[in-house]
């Protein structure tokens, strides 16, 4: 019976995905009971489309797996009463029972368990994104005045947002122009400029310099770093509306959200609690179409510059923490790595080196004479890493 109504339910999908993926108008062959999808019925393609016949499939599915489970429970039950003591029947009827109960609890848990392991498995996204724009694509990786790595990126990123929709997408790091593995430990501070707008700016007025934008502003997120970090900025809400707090939830639920439109960004960090991107939500609740965009991405790492300079007329070989040599200087790493001061270094000593001590505590890590980190929370300290 269970192989019959999943072999059922697999080819009522794919009888009707020729039709959902290359047309236009969606026409399914067959229908789904209760649902805005009737066989012979055109229904117009979008976006969330394809989510939205699933999840007419999937609860269409659990209704009738939880009748023929009744109907089972019942038929046991039935077979029970009427074995007349012969064991061998009551056996056979208690099977049936619990086969049925097993059924309708793994079919009713299934989203719990789902949702459990990894929400983005109950969570149908839709399957295009035409409503992006991404221009100047620009990333720079330099040192900063003080002496650390930092990452911007120049990227500017322009959503617009149809009537009663939400969205969420996922941007990895390197794709925002973090060019190398950062963990939350490492991170100083993130800031990027938000800006949203209830009525629908044409390319987020980027022209004008997001001028015509309502709601824009420069956010910093500051260590410590965690996924629970995030910015947020709201067009078209009252003080009640709590959409930046629940994001997810509170904008299609809470009365105090309407006619608000929303964007979120926050960071994303892996079991390893390295920076793996930032995934970012936008969501409008205007009659009409919303605009939203987020650009100029900074991250500022407390992760040292470190460069081997050479002079050209000494020869001599020093780490700073400069992004390029200086005149009458040359870039060659190897020069001190194989230079005796160095090699003889400890974490610790370099503590003495005061202003070079974070470029030297780089240096001699990359070249693998100590293992050391600078911890920027206790200024002036080259520590072994652990």
């Amino acid at each position: 019976m269970k192989s019959k109504i999943i072999l059922i339910l697999i080819t009522v999908l794919f009888l009707s995905l020729p039709v959902l993926v290359f047309a236009q108008q969606f026409n399914p062959q067959v229908g789904v009971p209760e649902s805005n999808f009737k066989a012979g019925q055109e229904v117009e393609v979008k976006p969330d489309t394809f989510a939205k016949y699933l999840i007419a499939i999937y609860e269409w599915a659990i209704r009738v797996i939880v009748v023929l489970a009744v109907v089972m429970i019942m038929v046991g039950g039935f077979m029970w009463l009427t074995a007349g003591g012969s064991s061998q029947k009551v056996n056979l009827a208690k099977k049936r029972i619990n086969s049925a109960i097993i059924g309708l609890v793994l079919a009713l848990s299934s989203y719990l368990l789902l949702n459990f392991i990894n929400p983005e498995l109950v969570s149908f996204r839709s399957l295009t994104l035409t409503n992006i724009a991404t221009k100047n694509q620009i990333t720079v990786e330099d040192c900063s005045s003080t002496g650390f790595q930092r990452f911007t990126s120049e990227k500017y990123f322009c959503f617009s947002i149809d009537h009663d929709s939400e969205e969420s997408i996922i941007y990895y790091a390197r794709d925002l122009g973090i060019t190398r593995n950062v963990k939350d430990e490492d991170i100083g501070e993130i800031s990027i400029v938000l800006g949203v707008d209830t009525n629908h700016q044409e390319d987020c007025d980027k022209e004008n310099d997001y001028e015509g934008i309502d709601e824009r502003d420069d956010f910093q997120l500051s260590d410590p770093f965690s996924n629970d970090s995030f910015v947020c900025l709201m067009d078209g809400v009252t003080d009640e509306c709590e959409y930046c707090e629940e994001f997810s939830n509170s904008h299609s639920q809470d009365p105090y959200c309407a006619n608000s439109s929303g964007i979120k960004i926050r960071p994303i960090f892996n079991n390893q609690d390295f920076l793996q991107g930032f995934e970012v939500n936008y969501a409008n609740r205007t009659p009409g179409k919303a605009s939203a965009f987020f650009t100029n991405l900074i991250l500022r790492t407390k992760i040292p510059c470190s460069i081997c300079c050479v002079d050209d007329s000494s020869n001599e070989a020093n780490f700073n923490g400069l992004a390029n040599c200086g005149e009458g200087e040359h870039e060659d790493s190897s020069a001190c790595c194989q230079k005796e001061e160095y090699i003889n270094l400890t974490c610790s000593d370099v503590n003495d080196y005061g202003y070079f001590a974070p470029a030297i505590c780089k240096g001699i890590s990359d070249c693998g004479i100590a293992n050391c980190r600078y911890n920027t929370n206790d200024i002036g300290n080259c520590e072994a890493a652990n």
